[in-house]
């Protein structure tokens, strides 16, 4: 079985780094670029990646590369800022002729949605490069890790949407919450059409040194969970016993998917992921459609360095909201005080700060929790007396990771953890990319609108971010003797 992975950040390095070092050479891996001028040389078969770790250097070789087609790469770098113009992602200057050029292929791509499925008898403009040289590309994804920023899911998802179909597997390791119902809302509205979504959560300390060469700086954890099917199909049940919602047992492959595999806990040979004899799904089975998911969650598992844990759905949302006030906190701190994740709790400051956004962030949870155990939010006395309500009034069970104490003391672990780490956010904001902010503290302010709770410093957070943004040296420039 073939894997790809898009997005050769940080992240999406470490990752490919550790799926290449975990499978066999029978199963191909396949790294989707982008921009082929950041390498100095073609990549080929024999380009390592290289992953520092505790000043010790290790690196794997045998990938494959696949390059998404040049004009289509420079239209979908083309990205909404935070000032609401269109630009290149990775370019500081827009045009008119970028602009109408974005705004018609927009358009285009709309028609062939409406027009099209996700049939793989469409093929995708992308090419492979092998020996340094291009070659014709239009493999079928059966499996897909995206390690893009937040921002570019949806344009790259867009690129390789005619390669991939309802059996395909989509691993989401993004910062920030909201990407996956975007995903939903713009790509696959069809859920007869929809492959499987697992979303992720990394809290390993990583940063780039050079293109290539990943500083695993700080351990942490890789906790992901699968989105419910819409056909149906439990992946939890083993997680129930006869007495329905009473929890027994761990979750299982089986679920997903017969035993179509060999059980083998060693890093994955090619039986491993290959059919068994004594039992093989048939490619006509409702079973087939789940094949990719199944091999995805069991190499996943298998990413032992990563400390893989495999959470359901319920549990998931929790680890993807504690870590989204992490990064609501973390991020743009760092990135407006231009300093490392350990130097930020140094000071008095910014553990008010932190506590805040805490407070604030726990409040738009258990406002969506009333709001989900059915309490009428609607009128504005009812919404105003919930908003700051103490959870022990009220017969609700806001997970304690989601409360502000909690989310408080996991701010400071994760800082500590990763505290020779810079943030995503600082080294976007140093190199005049565009940030994740919209979907970490503005998903927060989108959802305390939503839900009547007020955000004071989650926004100011978010506006400052975008301010530092648009004008970063505006004093400097304006006022030269600032320089010296």
């Amino acid at each position: 079985m073939r894997f790809h992975v898009v997005g050769l950040g940080s992240v999406g390095s470490l990752f490919a780094f550790h799926l290449r070092r975990t499978l066999s050479e029978d199963h191909p891996i396949s790294i989707i670029i982008r921009n082929r001028k950041r390498f100095l040389q073609p990549p080929n078969a024999s380009t390592p990646l290289f992953v520092e770790k505790s000043s010790e250097v290790s690196n794997v070789r045998g990938f494959e590369w696949d390059e998404i087609d040049a004009l289509e790469s420079r239209i979908s770098n083309l990205v909404f800022d935070e000032s609401g113009g269109v630009r290149n992602m990775f370019a500081r200057v827009d045009d008119g002729f970028e602009h109408r050029r974005f705004n018609r292929y927009r358009e285009e791509q709309m028609q062939k949605n409406r027009n099209s499925t996700t049939s793989l008898s469409s093929t995708s403009r992308s090419s492979t490069l092998s020996g340094g040289r291009l070659r014709d590309n239009s493999t079928k994804i059966e499996s897909l890790f995206v390690a893009t920023k937040a921002f570019q899911v949806i344009p790259v998802l867009q690129q390789l949407r005619p390669r991939m179909s309802s059996s395909t597997t989509i691993v989401l390791l993004q910062n920030g919450m909201g990407i996956y119902e975007k995903v939903i809302n713009e790509l696959f509205r069809n859920p007869d059409e929809r492959p499987h979504f697992v979303l992720a959560s990394n809290t390993h300390g990583a940063w780039l040194r050079k293109p290539l060469h990943t500083v695993h700086a700080g351990d942490g954890d890789l906790r992901f969970g699968i989105v419910p099917d819409p056909q149906g199909r439990d992946f939890e049940a083993s997680t129930r016993s006869a007495e329905a919602g009473v929890r027994t047992r761990a979750l299982s492959l089986d679920d997903i998917a017969p035993p179509a595999f060999p059980a083998r806990p060693s890093a994955l040979p090619t039986s491993t992921l290959q059919s068994n004899a004594s039992s093989p799904p048939s490619l006509t089975s409702p079973d087939a459609r789940y094949a990719s998911l199944r091999a995805t969650i069991r190499l996943l598992l298998s990413l032992s360095e990563l400390n893989p844990v495999w959470e359901t759905a319920e549990n998931m949302q929790t680890r993807l909201r504690q870590k989204l006030v992490v990064n609501s906190v973390i991020n743009p701190l760092t990135a407006l005080m231009g300093c490392r994740n350990g130097d930020l709790f140094l000071w008095p400051s910014a553990h008010r700060i932190a506590k805040a956004v805490c407070n604030e962030a726990s409040d738009v949870f258990k406002a969506q929790t009333l709001r989900h155990s059915n309490v009428n939010l609607s009128d504005s006395t009812t919404r105003h007396r919930y908003a700051n309500i103490e959870l022990d009034e009220v017969n609700i069970l806001l997970p304690r990771e989601l409360r502000s104490r909690e989310l408080h003391l996991r701010c400071r672990k994760v800082s500590k953890q990763t505290a020779d780490n810079f943030s995503s956010m600082l080294v976007d904001m140093r190199k005049g990319g565009q940030t994740e902010i919209d979907f970490m503290n503005g998903y927060l302010h989108r959802a305390g609108l939503e839900y009547g709770v007020r955000t004071p410093t989650i926004d100011a957070l978010l506006w400052m971010v975008k301010l530092k943004k648009s004008m970063p040296n505006v004093a400097i420039d304006y006022y030269p003797h600032l320089k010296n």
